[in-house]
């Protein structure tokens, strides 16, 4: 599925792809794949997201097969320099999650424009959870690549997860966290993954020999 390629930013507002409380899922060999730009001056508190999910949304790949569907979401938020900011690439909060067995997890997310900053590249907050269930050699990776926005304001991360119960969860699978901070100017906190308040989590159960690294590298 693929939304405003072209990313265009007329007077309208509006996020590229929003799942709201809907369930998308893959139990066979077919790969999810979601691609959207926002578009739009933002006009709080209507956001222009590239792809979001909230209210207990759900992306799921539940074959257990080598061959098992992949799951990928490739989100830009608006490319207007729009004066309020929280214009992200990928959000996933209220609740939603992002699960697969065997199929691996991609996401990437590049923040917007906006002028007002908190344009991340992709955000996680509010019980928001991607849980990769796989285990032996062909449990599901997951990674994410987060890039923060252009933008003159501040706070514009790569990766954030804020809020309790916001996890990234894994038994055998690798998680791959690589985030790069944004900005241009004087803004300030331009990091590349932000994280706050405990429990959020980034953690892997697996004990075997087939258990994957946790790598977290942002700039």
């Amino acid at each position: 599925l693929n939304a405003n390629p072209g990313g265009s930013y007329g007077s309208s507002l509006f996020t590229g792809i929003v799942l709201d409380g809907a369930t998308v899922e893959t139990s066979g060999a077919g790969d999810i794949g979601l691609v959207a730009q926002g578009g739009g001056v933002i006009d709080w508190p209507t956001r222009v997201d590239g792809i979001r999910l909230e209210n207990d949304a759900s992306i799921d790949s539940t074959s257990t097969a080598s061959d098992a569907g992949q799951i990928s979401l490739m989100g830009t938020g608006s490319a207007s320099p729009g004066t309020i900011g929280f214009q992200s690439g990928v959000v996933i909060r209220g609740g939603s999650t992002i699960t697969s067995v065997a199929g691996d997890i991609a996401i990437t997310g590049v923040g917007g424009a906006g002028t007002g900053g908190n344009n991340y590249g992709i955000a996680l907050s509010e019980d928001a959870a991607i849980v990769s269930f796989g285990s032996g050699a062909d449990a599901a990776s997951i990674l994410l690549d987060g890039t923060g926005g252009s933008s003159p304001g501040s706070g514009n991360f790569g990766i954030m997860m804020s809020g309790f119960d916001t996890d990234i969860l894994a038994v055998d699978g690798g998680i791959h966290l690589l985030g790069q901070g944004g900005g241009i100017g004087t803004g300030n906190f331009q990091d590349g993954i932000y994280i706050e308040n405990v429990p959020s989590t980034i953690a892997s159960s697996g004990t075997g020999a087939s258990v994957g690294d946790i790598i977290i590298d942002g700039t």
